[in-house]
């Protein structure tokens, strides 16, 4: 009897592994990596402790450095991220070839970003948004207003830096409707966070050379009026 017990208890075991490692994203252009919630829930919190002094440039490269550094991208998934479809030769960015009376190549130029990525890892979609900052552009004011962009159909929630210049859309099919205690949603909402509390140096170069052009301009026409 015990035999069976154990057997059975064996199979149960099997049957929840097999289960967790079921409904990988569905895309034709990524290859997956699968990833443990709980071990990822604790990695980026020691990287947020380590990197937290640590500063960062206002560009798109730094931003995805910076999200890697706090343990939410690997190498892998950065890599993958640029990787083209070996049978459409497309990035993941650009837009399928069903969409019609669209001019722009890349996907995130139909919300009007300069620039864009995806990351895949298993069930996880991570994406990245590039705007011109100070343009004003209908996806950052429906994000600002509502929380929340459209795009085709569908409500998309979508989260800003507090210069309105960076966007992230996190997408977690492991999060079912409701759900608030797993550690999945705790992750999601830390990407969240960490996300929102990028704060990147300004370049002082760009400043000291506009501050000495405005002085030079201020000097010249001082000179042409004596």
């Amino acid at each position: 009897m015990k035999r069976i017990i154990t057997a059975i208890f064996a199979c149960l075991i099997i049957v929840s592994v097999f289960a967790s490692c079921s409904d990988p994203l569905t895309s034709s252009n990524s290859d997956t990596k699968s990833s443990n919630s709980s071990s990822s829930s604790e990695e980026s919190a020691k990287k947020a402790k380590s990197t937290a002094k640590k500063t960062y440039k206002d560009s798109f490269d730094d931003l995805e450095t910076y999200m890697k550094d706090k343990g939410y991208l690997t190498d892998d998934i950065i890599k993958d991220a640029d990787k083209k479809d070996e049978k459409t030769g497309k990035t993941r960015m650009e837009l399928p070839d069903n969409v019609k009376g669209v001019n722009y190549k890349y996907g995130y130029e139909f919300i009007g970003a300069t620039f864009g990525k995806k990351y895949y890892n298993n069930n996880v979609v991570i994406e990245l948004y590039e705007f011109k900052e100070g343009e004003k552009n209908d996806t950052i004011e429906s994000v600002k207003k509502d929380g929340t962009f459209k795009l085709y159909d569908a409500t998309v929630p979508a989260y800003l830096t507090d210069n309105d210049k960076y966007m992230l859309v996190y997408t977690d099919r492991n999060i079912k409707d409701g759900d608030t205690e797993s550690d999945a949603y705790k992750v999601m909402q830390r990407a969240i966070k960490d996300f929102k509390a990028f704060s990147p140096t300004k370049d002082t170069k760009t400043e000291k050379t506009e501050k000495e052009t405005k002085e030079t301009k201020a000097t010249e026409e001082t000179t042409k009026k004596s």
